[in-house]
């Protein structure tokens, strides 16, 4: 309906560009997210245009929404440049850019103007156009010959409108007639004499409101409270149409609005009738559509019955319900869980722990446990010192504490989703488990902090231990240092890699240090130091790339890096992905391949590199090959990653920037340098998928393209073996349960002992109401808590009875992202058969598809949660059926590492009253 005719607007905003482009110091920070309120004096007369600009027209930046004046007082506008005033034509004092017509034009801090944009301003002054000022006026022309005494008289003409106040100027736009207006922003469209218009019921928005203040952004209570919506509202119409009725997207629903003439405007009646919105269409004809008239006996746009005497039948059951499972078509593609199109059973991931049967009871999440402590920040110098191999073997046989200083921490995190609602993430880069699972507060220079844990392995003999950080590290490995002892926090490189012997059970120590030198970022930016370890098989774990910079001194005016390698035949596939953040050309043997342009700069060090990725084939040779970046900056602090995979038929090689690369700066040759520091998630820069830290992340991740995945571990704060007891509430219909704990589990529902074989519990008959399930868990080892399952529970549910109300409360359905479906039956009457009657569902939250005896009465989406059933009633028995379907939010909350979803969103479900209405 919106991409129909033209828009309705009288207000077109100029945009600043050209006094931004003028103005703006060359010496002034480039900031791309130039949005604050005040930029500050740097930016010199550009601080006071900027906010200005913003109280005028407002913020649409997420949660720091903010209307500005004009849609505070619901004026319409555009926002145009320079060039389409430049070709506008004058109508009647109306600004008219091809079919677009404006009243008014305004000038936001516009001191400099072109040349011909002032003289198209001044010919609309003086044809009785409307020009309003708001802060500095114009004066001066943009062009170096341009004409500053013509951008000058702009201000100085007598119908010109000038304020300092944008709230003031909002007022006086108000003023006079406006071809539409109403006490919310709509958006209308026109074509001759026809017309539509958007009108909200919720204004600005329908999520919590009134807006905040300061800097909180993260609005957990935000919601769609109904109550927010607004009965109705009064829109005023330019002209007398013949017609005026209101079409609800909602619904479909079509019918005559109320509408009064008043002098040369119309007053139309917007009565919401429950919905969130409604479409105002409006023509000269005696209808829009012949097809738009409505049957008698619906409620008129006043209010009032039609016509007939109404009345209304409760619906209260009893329901019979049946899971709708829908997250198979959803995840098609694997972009929910590997493997592709998997459908889930109901699940449960959070429950209650305990050390006894009879607690102190606390909340785990399935999967999530404690695998470490750490210390606190503080200097390197009076952090703990690692314990000795002595020490650590009396700590694995369980005689010994990890740690007495009662400064240690526990750490947790998942052996298959990392930390637990990672702040630093949504779901991980383009879906990818994080692979940092290890997160301090960021220590000051001369800072660290250690991280102490109890590791658990089937392996015995020799494996590799692996740790990454962008910071400096100390490792120990059951009490014996696997750094180099000469300056042992200088070692460089973000990846530490390192032969070890394992036994049953051992102890890691690593220490963390020297973090903001290491991330090459200026002070204060980060606020934390995130890592991972692992354990792998020799030779399991492929090369990753690294960051590399040179050791040259400054002064030179670009960098080369070099790297040799050698193949049998030339690929089926070679693909490059290099990063930097400035300017670089990529050569194959002597060729040029690629050029990357310096996409994004920021004045201070915090530069971002930027990836692409570049196909090499066509260069390559067998034999010995060269690969070679140039970076175009004389900064020997800029860095450069490549990840080369070249993929032959059956077999995968890869050429990564590690510390076997040459860097050259003015022909000279320098050694390389591996640069600690990280930007955004480590996974996100590698071309061709590596094994994960985690061992267990293929649920999300898949497998990996090159190598084997990371050995299974345990690993806790202490070294322990002692039963624990898990209480968790199954919903209701429960027939079958599924417990992936690490060891044997025993199961009790209230006061019986069930049968548990191969981890299934099996219920006979399923439950009628939700209730709690017991479960003692022997043999997780080193697993303690959340950590002790593999998975969450998964239940098999069976339809039958349930009543209405919110899933996770009511039903026990605490995850479920699919369908439920509602069924009932109902007596009716001939009279009331033979009535209009419209089925109303109370509260609920998701989409619905009602059916009446088999056929389809409505699909809905949102308010009015009603169908029109007229016609599909019978005399006698009548089948009654409700399908709601939910979000993924209940699912995407509990299964994986997101944040992103709030507890507005985890309510779903037919909470009611229902309720047939007739009308005789």
């Amino acid at each position: 309906m919106l991409s129909w005719g033209t828009p309705v607007c009288d207000v077109a905003v100029l945009h600043p560009a050209g006094t931004v482009r003028a103005r703006l110091p060359l010496d002034a920070p480039v900031d791309h997210n130039f949005d604050a309120a005040d930029p500050g004096p740097e930016y010199g007369p550009l601080s006071r245009l900027q906010i200005q600009y913003l109280e005028l027209v407002g913020q649409n930046n997420w949660f720091h929404h903010r209307p500005g004046a004009l849609r505070e007082a619901a004026v319409e506008y555009d926002i145009v440049d320079e060039d389409s005033l430049q070709r506008a034509v004058p109508e009647d004092g109306w600004t008219a850019i091809d079919a677009l017509c404006y009243r008014w034009v305004v000038l936001p801090g516009c001191a400099v103007l072109e040349t011909a944009t002032a003289r198209y301003l001044l010919e609309l002054l003086d044809a009785g156009g409307r020009v309003a000022l708001l802060g500095e006026p114009p004066s001066a022309a943009a062009e170096r010959c341009g004409d500053d005494e013509l951008v000058q008289r702009i201000a100085a003409h007598p119908r010109v409108l000038t304020t300092d106040n944008p709230a003031e100027l909002a007022r006086r736009l108000t003023e006079g007639t406006r071809p539409l207006r109403s006490s919310v922003p709509v958006l209308a469209r026109a074509k001759g004499s026809e017309g539509v218009a958007f009108v909200p019921a919720a204004s600005p928005n329908a999520s919590r409101y009134p807006l905040r203040d300061g800097s909180d952004w993260w609005w957990k209570d935000h919601d769609f409270d109904p109550a927010r919506y607004a009965a109705s509202t009064t829109l005023w119409l330019d002209g007398t149409p013949a017609a005026v009725e209101l079409w609800n997207p909602a619904t479909g629903e079509r019918r005559p609005a109320r509408f009064a003439r008043d002098g040369e405007q119309t007053r139309v009646e917007v009565d919401f009738a429950g919905a969130p919105a409604q479409l105002v269409v409006w023509s000269d004809e005696p209808s829009p559509a012949a097809a738009l008239r409505p049957s008698a006996g619906w409620k008129s746009a006043g209010g009032e019955s039609a016509g007939g005497e109404s009345s209304a039948l409760a619906i209260e059951g009893p329901w019979h319900g049946t899971l709708l499972p829908t997250l198979g078509a959803v995840n098609a593609r694997g972009d929910v869980a590997k493997p592709d199109a998997s459908e889930p059973a109901p699940q449960i991931w959070e429950f209650e722990a305990a050390e006894a049967p009879d607690g102190p009871w606390s909340t785990v999440h399935a999967t999530f446990g404690p695998h470490g402590l750490a210390h606190p920040t503080a200097p390197v110098a009076e952090l703990p010192t690692p314990l000795l191999p002595d020490r650590t073997a009396a700590v694995t046989r369980g005689e010994d504490a990890l740690a007495e200083e009662t400064a240690w921490y526990p750490v947790e995190y998942s052996d298959s989703r990392g930390i637990h609602k990672d702040p630093r993430h949504s779901l991980g880069p383009k879906g990818r488990v994080p692979e940092e699972f290890l997160s301090f507060p960021g220590p000051a220079p001369g800072e660290g902090v250690q991280y102490r844990t109890v590791v658990g392995t089937g392996v015995r003999g020799t494996v590799e231990l692996l740790v990454g950080a962008g910071a400096a590290k100390r490792v120990w490995w059951n009490g014996v240092e696997v750094t180099p002892e000469a300056e042992p926090m200088a070692g460089e490189g973000y990846l530490l890699r390192a032969p070890v012997t394992a036994n049953a059970r051992n102890v890691l120590e690593i220490r963390l240090a020297d973090w903001r030198r290491a991330t090459g970022m200026p002070e204060g930016k980060g606020t934390s130091v995130d890592a991972f370890w692992a354990l792998a098989e020799p030779g399991d774990f492929p090369d990753r790339p690294e960051y590399l910079t040179t050791t040259a001194p400054e002064g030179g005016r670009e960098t080369r890096f070099l790297r040799d390698f050698t193949i049998d035949a030339v690929p089926d596939l070679a693909e490059a992905l290099v990063g930097a953040a400035v300017e670089l050309s990529l050569l194959v043997n002597g060729e040029p391949v690629a050029r990357q342009a310096k996409v994004e700069y920021y004045a201070d060090w915090g530069a971002r590199p930027a990836f692409f990725v570049h196909d090499v084939r066509p260069a390559l040779h067998p034999g010995r090959n060269t690969l070679e970046v140039v970076l175009h900056s004389s900064d020997p602090r800029a860095v450069v990653l490549v990840d080369l995979a070249m993929e032959p038929v059956g077999d995968v090689r890869t050429v990564v920037s590690d510390a076997s690369w040459r860097s050259f700066v003015d022909e000279r040759s320098f050694p390389v340098r591996l640069h600690r520091g990280q930007w955004g998630e480590p996974a996100a820069i590698q071309r061709i998928a590596r094994p994960h830290p985690l061992p267990a992340t293929s649920w999300l991740n898949g497998p990996p393209a090159v190598g084997t995945e990371t050995l299974r571990t345990d690993a806790a704060p202490e070294s322990v073996d002692a039963p624990q007891w898990f209480r968790m509430r199954l919903p209701v219909g429960t027939a079958r349960v599924r417990l992936p704990v690490r060891g044997t589990a025993t199961v009790r529902l209230a006061d019986r002992q069930l049968p548990c074989e191969d981890g299934q519990t099996v219920l006979d008959p399923p439950l009628t109401s939700p209730s709690d399930l017991l479960v003692r868990v022997d043999g997780a080892g080193l697993a303690r808590g959340g950590a002790a399952w593999d998975g969450p529970v998964e239940v098999d549910v069976a339809p039958g009875p349930i009543p209405l109300g919110d899933w996770a409360t009511t039903l026990g359905l605490t995850t479920w992202s699919g369908g439920l479906e509602y069924r009932t039956r109902v007596r009716l009457t001939a009279e009331q058969a033979s009535a209009r009657a419209e089925l109303r569902l109370g509260e609920l939250r998701g989409s619905v598809e009602v059916l009446v005896n088999g056929r389809s009465a409505a699909l809905l989406f949102c308010r009015p949660w009603s169908a029109d059933t007229t016609g599909l009633l019978a005399e006698g028995e009548n089948d009654i059926v409700v399908r709601v379907y939910n979000t993924l939010a209940p699912y995407l909350h509990a299964v994986s590492p997101t944040r992103f979803v709030f507890p507005s969103q985890l309510v779903s479900g037919l909470r009611g009253p229902v309720e047939l209405h007739f009308v005789q």
